[in-house]
């Protein structure tokens, strides 16, 4: 069992010189076009929070706050993604200059491979963040490597920035197509509502239930009159359903000898 580890361990490092001999820079330069995606990251999970208590709960006020707040979001980023692309190599410097920070922070080595690989020393000048070197006479005077850098990745770091870029734009068309389709079906859904009602208050119209018929007769009284023709009295009907008065007399009673006429109150 013993002998097999070693030799698992033997193979493991033989591995990691092979890949350090085929890619001798630890750095890797890539642009960074968002901002403090780390400080920001509490404030998008409380938004998303936000967002889903706004779907559980069915709130329209809150989820058309989380959408607004998320496409303000992404706006933000594809306004600074596109000022850092067109502003071209102070932006590319600025993001050499951040990469050879951490490098020089982080790793010392991956600078000395640096200025060993491109034969320069320090970022802008050779006392600028430099690691010393065992230099030959040939050597004594060596350039920064500002210039060197750019030349060598500034192509490469203008295209993933056009790349992130254009991500940046999908990303905000994406979520303002899909607030304009959660505001037309939530306005879709509140005309059927609307339509709903509309339908229910005609039909009670026609159809009404019984409370209502005993509120309506309870509206209605009659008063008799004497008729001083010494005929029969005539009734007023008082109106009190609307929550007004109104009198109303009610047609005089007409005999007839062949066909008793019915008055239907």
């Amino acid at each position: 069992m013993i002998p097999a580890l070693v030799l698992l361990t033997q193979i493991l490092q033989t591995q990691k010189q092979n890949i350090k001999a085929m890619h001798p820079h630890d750095i890797i330069l890539i642009p960074t076009l968002s901002i403090g995606v780390d400080l920001m990251s509490i404030g998008v999970v409380l938004v998303s929070i936000m967002g889903l208590c706004g779907i559980a709960k069915g709130c329209t006020r809150l989820m058309n706050l989380y959408f607004v707040l998320v496409l303000c979001f992404i706006a933000i980023q594809v306004g600074h993604a596109t000022i850092s692309f067109m502003s071209g190599s102070p932006w590319v410097e600025e993001t050499l200059e951040n990469s050879w920070d951490k490098a020089y922070d982080m790793d010392k080595g991956t600078i000395w491979d640096l200025q060993r690989e491109f034969h320069c020393q320090g970022f802008r000048t050779q006392e600028d963040r430099a690691v010393r070197m065992m230099l030959q006479e040939s050597d004594s005077h060596l350039s920064p490597c500002l210039e060197i850098l750019q030349r060598h990745f500034g192509h490469r770091l203008r295209g993933l920035s056009l790349y992130i870029l254009c991500i940046r734009l999908i990303q905000f068309t994406g979520v303002f197509l899909l607030s304009i389709l959660f505001k037309y079906l939530t306005v879709l859904e509140q005309t059927e509502e609307n339509e709903q009602s509309q339908q229910t208050d005609e039909e009670s119209r026609f159809f009404k239930n019984e409370k209502q018929f005993e509120d309506e007769g309870s509206g209605v009284s009659l008063m008799a009159e004497v008729n001083t023709d010494g005929g029969l009295p005539q009734y007023t009907a008082e109106d009190t359903y609307d929550g007004q008065y109104g009198y109303h007399d009610l047609p005089e009673y007409v005999e007839d000898e062949y066909e008793p006429t019915v008055y239907i109150l």
